[in-house]
């Protein structure tokens, strides 16, 4: 009986030496927060096999490129982060609207064949099936003619809610739905990518392989797994009780669903506040108020006028950094330490801020810049304040560089102003399942 007890415990040990009881490698969990429709796709095409993904929809209209202080209606742009992350920005949709999450090196691996809650309490998904019955969502075209961004996911080993709320379609209901959703992966990456599709055709594995990054950058997409992804569509930071962005986050994501649903979940009002018996307070919000100015449709202001925006109040948005911009922020960067080498010595502390100033902005990719990078950025101008303003004391008949200090105190200040690495409350609208 010993040697039989022995035998068993050995093969145990080697059982699990050879992962055959692997109960999961690099588990992660990926939190959706924000007005987002989802998706599962089963047809998804990984080189002529079908595998199943959730496709996470972001209605991209709802948000703002400059969110001006008291703006009551505009999230932020869609934002992935581990810790450090990047945002999918309105500008980078002109070359792709669709983009598959690579788990290492791999887009759609493949999972269960539906969405379920294991061990979690019961889904408050809101469930919308189109009126031609399920699984017959063009969400392709959906995405592209709405001006959408779509994120290609792996389907989750399980899910679970991420904070309910109540809301009401029509004048007399009440229900509990969720506000944000939690994909658990047992066995999750090392390390996410993120990377587009092609406009051309319908997206596959085989063509969703394009880099974000430009020619001869860095891959800025790639992000370690700490163990939560989290996805969010941060609400503008206000605290107005009708919560409007709410409302129009919904305007602009039933846009993207489009006729094919009905009209019965049209109109979308949050909760004001929960009572004791877990019913819903609703206020009487009107969006035809002229009061409200509820905007018809995206009327974002996006001059590339830093000085005009800056009057304004306003702020260059972290997820906008156009290009020109950048490219401009940097020569002006490069004319001060070219033509006010002289100060080197005066303060080489400060020197050294505008010096490691032109190293991120030389490494920096405009189209998805790391959240941390635009930080930097802005805190290396900050601290470099006192020596913009000695050169421009002392150096008045260099009209080059005097032209160049006030460009850089100008875009540097529109980076301090940007709101959208800042926190912002959670969003109370749905989270859709359209089935």
């Amino acid at each position: 009986m010993n040697r039989w007890m022995i035998v068993i415990c050995c093969a145990g040990f080697l059982c699990c030496a050879t992962s055959c009881c692997d109960k999961g490698k690099n588990r992660v969990d990926i939190v959706l927060e924000g007005p987002w429709i989802l998706y599962q796709d089963t047809q998804f095409d990984d080189h002529g096999i079908k595998v199943p993904v959730l496709v996470a929809i972001a209605p991209i209209a709802a948000t703002g490129e400059t969110i001006a202080p008291g703006d009551l209606y505009h999230h932020h742009s869609p934002q992935l982060s581990t810790g450090d992350g990047f945002y999918i920005k309105k500008g980078y949709l002109k070359k792709a609207h669709i983009y598959c999450l690579f788990f290492d090196d791999k887009c759609a691996p493949k999972g269960l064949e539906a969405l379920v809650n294991g061990v979690y309490p019961q889904s408050r998904l809101l469930g919308l099936t189109p009126k031609a019955g399920p699984k017959t969502w063009e969400w392709v075209k959906a995405t592209k003619s709405n001006g959408a961004a779509a994120l290609i996911l792996p389907m989750p080993d399980s899910y679970s809610n991420d904070g309910v709320w109540n809301m009401r379609f029509a004048a007399n209901g009440d229900e509990k739905h969720s506000i944000g959703l939690q994909l658990h992966y047992t066995n999750g990456p090392r390390s996410f990518i993120l990377r587009s599709c092609d406009e051309s055709s319908l997206p596959t594995v085989a063509n969703c392989n394009n880099p974000v990054a430009d020619s001869g950058q860095p891959e800025p997409s790639r992000l370690e797994n700490t163990g939560t992804l989290r996805l969010q569509m941060r609400a503008p930071d206000n605290t107005n009780a009708c919560d409007w962005h709410v409302r129009y986050a919904w305007d602009q994501a039933f846009k993207i669903l489009g006729a094919d649903f009905g009209s019965d979940y049209r109109n979308l009002e949050p909760a004001a506040s929960i009572d004791a018996n877990g019913k819903g307070k609703y206020l009487q919000c009107n969006k035809s108020d002229p009061a409200i100015k509820y905007p018809k449709e995206d009327t974002v202001n996006t001059t590339n006028d830093m000085k005009g925006m800056l009057e304004n109040n306003l702020a260059l948005p972290l997820e906008m950094t156009y290009t020109d911009f950048v490219n401009q922020f940097d020569t002006n960067v490069g004319t001060i330490l070219d033509l006010g080498v002289d100060e080197k010595d005066e303060d080489p502390v400060q020197w050294s801020y505008l010096v490691a100033l032109k190293s991120e902005l030389d490494n920096l990719n405009p189209n998805f810049p790391r959240i941390s990078q635009l930080m930097l950025i802005a805190e290396l101008g900050d601290s470099s304040e006192t020596l913009v303003a000695r050169l421009r004391k002392k150096q008045t008949h260099n009209e080059k560089l005097i032209k160049a200090l006030d460009e850089l105190k100008t875009q540097t200040e529109a980076f301090k102003k940007d709101a959208d690495t800042k926190n912002g409350a959670d969003c109370r609208a749905a989270v859709v399942m359209v089935q």
